[in-house]
């Protein structure tokens, strides 16, 4: 299995074979400690009406740093490249997440590896993408969580060269991004995940020296966070796709010491958490995005040794997962965001 760590990045677009590191060394450009492949988190925020498209978007292929644009279509269940779409900047490990009106895709790292800060938005109803400059996170940051409501969206997490813990509101009404010191997570940590509903937001896995199982809940109305353990994974592992409904968030696949499809539920009623071996994913891989609607959600991308354009389809009312093919990435690639 091929695992990329922070000393062995792109030369010329390509990776080189590594072995995962298991300890904190100097690398370069300032880069602090040794990972998996990097990947953000992603979710289509919950608590409005229906939605009826999501977007896939940015990532690392096999030859570049990306800023395409996939819309997935869930009621035809296809994807398809909309170059209107497209990010105002080539980058992976960022983060996604929105409302049934705009998508905010946040953070990551650009084509020279530098953590940026950067906001882009999706519009929703005409599909053309622009940065917002007033939503930019307070912090550089890469392989963060998103999730939110209508309302408000929160981007914890990350990578600055450092694992944070900082919680980052935007306001989806005026387009503007504050630090929330009440929300920062339990644990400062990379490759977190988020999802949840209209009410509170799950931030779950991730790593720092070791694999993390925790489970951070943002109550939304407080604007507070803090750690569920009931709802802990089943597994401890990082770069985990999450996205779900009103009921119910799914976290699923990941990277342990190895990829896997693991499928956990966390019940956004009782904040527990248990395996759901039916939603399992139909390849054991990491780095992928998940983004969906109240009946179903697609888990797209990700890494699985190679770079991959797999969909698979998570039906939210029988809890049980199968590949759609028409649904697959328009390039196969990993570490992207979905909202």
């Amino acid at each position: 299995m091929i695992i990329l760590s922070r000393k062995n990045f792109i030369k010329n677009g390509a990776f080189t074979l590594a072995a995962l590191a298991l300890h904190r060394q100097t690398l370069g450009q300032g880069l602090t400690h040794a990972d998996p492949a990097f990947v953000g988190s992603f979710h289509k925020s919950t608590g409005g009406p229906t939605t009826f498209k999501s977007f896939f978007c940015a990532g690392l292929s096999a030859s570049q740093r990306e800023w395409i644009a996939d819309k997935t279509d869930l009621t035809a269940e296809t994807t398809s490249a909309l170059t209107t779409a497209n990010l105002s900047q080539q980058r992976y490990a960022l983060a996604g997440a929105g409302n049934r009106h705009k998508s905010f895709f946040c953070g990551g790292r650009d084509p020279n590896n530098f953590a940026v800060v950067t906001a882009d938005k999706i519009n929703l109803t005409t599909n053309t993408n622009a940065a917002v400059a007033g939503a930019n996170l307070s912090l550089a940051r890469s392989a963060l969580g998103a999730a939110g409501n209508i309302d408000k969206l929160f981007f914890c997490g990350g990578d600055s060269n450092s694992d944070e813990a900082t919680a980052d509101k935007i306001n989806l009404s005026s387009e503007t991004t504050a630090a929330v010191s009440g929300a920062n997570l339990s644990q400062a940590r990379r490759g977190v995940t988020g999802a949840g509903n209209g009410q509170k937001s799950f931030f779950c896995g991730g790593q720092t020296t070791d694999k993390l199982a925790t489970a951070d809940k943002t109550v939304l109305a407080t604007e507070t966070t803090a750690a569920v353990s009931g709802a802990n994974l089943t597994t401890a592992r990082s770069y985990v796709q999450a996205a779900g409904n009103d009921a119910k968030s799914f976290f699923c696949g990941g990277y342990t010491t190895v990829n896997v499809a693991i499928a956990d539920k966390v019940d956004l009623t009782s904040e527990t958490t248990s395996a759901i071996t039916g939603a399992n994913l139909s390849t054991a891989r990491h780095g992928g995005a998940g983004a969906g609607n109240s009946d179903k959600t697609f888990f797209c991308g990700g890494h699985d040794g190679s770079y991959v354009a797999t969909a698979d389809k998570l039906t939210l009312s029988t809890e049980t997962t199968a590949a759609v093919s028409g649904a697959n990435l328009s390039l196969a690639r990993g570490y992207i965001g979905g909202a």
